[in-house]
């Protein structure tokens, strides 16, 4: 399945994280252009009032994953238990989050972890391992993993940043990758058709490693640049659905 990343739309994404669209506004289009459903990024419900949220919940078309930037530390646990209330209130299949990148913390991190699982029985949690956290190296994603036991959480991974990196980690990792954000910078974002070479060479990897699980189009090209525009991001966003549906 290949989700919409509705941050991917998002101009403010990096600045002011004020929303600046209506997600239920676009909601008919990413149906009806065949995404499967969306990664709603957490802004777009929680500074957005209870009628977008009601909006989103009752238009029809699944919140496949959650995606939550709260912080794993102590501090953070408001922030945390937010995120569960709305998990639960829209049914959630998966909730995307970080650790942070304080190599101290971690026992935080995985205690906290260990809350959310425990307040979200029936929900997948989603570790992005992204470059700047503790989880971007795959010793510590198996320290945890070890920590908290199996089956209690599963991965994310960039497949098109470093093929070998991209291999190992399905080759030592395998079933606790089950999600996969996709986008491709060389060096600014481009569409997954201009890079064809590259995006089909991970894809021979991804197929081998007997991978089954699913994708979010994260970025696309014409995400910040200076004259972002949100009617070209989902042209683009459709281009890289397309040519990913080709491949798949």
């Amino acid at each position: 399945m290949i989700f919409i990343g509705t941050v991917l739309l998002e101009k403010n994404r990096w600045s002011t994280r004020v929303p600046s669209y209506k997600v239920s506004a676009w909601v008919k289009c990413f149906k009806d252009d065949g995404f499967d459903g969306m990664e709603l990024w957490e802004n777009h419900v929680l500074m957005s009032g209870a009628e977008e949220a009601a909006a989103i919940k009752n238009s029809g078309f699944p919140v496949r994953i959650f995606n939550s930037y709260a912080g794993f530390d102590d501090a953070s646990r408001n922030a945390r238990i937010k995120v569960v209330s709305f998990a639960k209130a829209f049914n959630v299949e998966a909730v995307k989050f970080n650790f942070g990148n304080d190599a101290r913390l971690v026992d935080d991190y995985i205690k906290n972890l260990e809350e959310m699982i425990r307040l979200l029985p029936n929900c997948n949690l989603l570790c992005e391992c992204h470059p700047g956290t503790v989880m971007d190296d795959i010793n510590m994603v198996c320290r945890v993993n070890e920590a908290l036991g199996p089956n209690k959480f599963q991965v994310i991974i960039h497949p098109f940043a470093d093929l070998n990196k991209t291999e190992k980690w399905l080759e030592k990792l395998g079933p606790i990758i089950t999600h996969m954000h996709l986008q491709l910078r060389d060096p600014k974002l481009v569409r997954l058709s201009k890079r064809p070479s590259l995006v089909k060479k991970s894809f021979e990897v991804i197929k081998k490693s007997g991978y089954r699980g699913s994708y979010t189009i994260e970025f696309t090209e014409g995400v910040a640049v200076p004259d972002e525009n949100i009617h070209d991001l989902y042209k683009n966003a459709l281009d890289d659905l397309a040519f990913l549906r080709e491949i798949i």
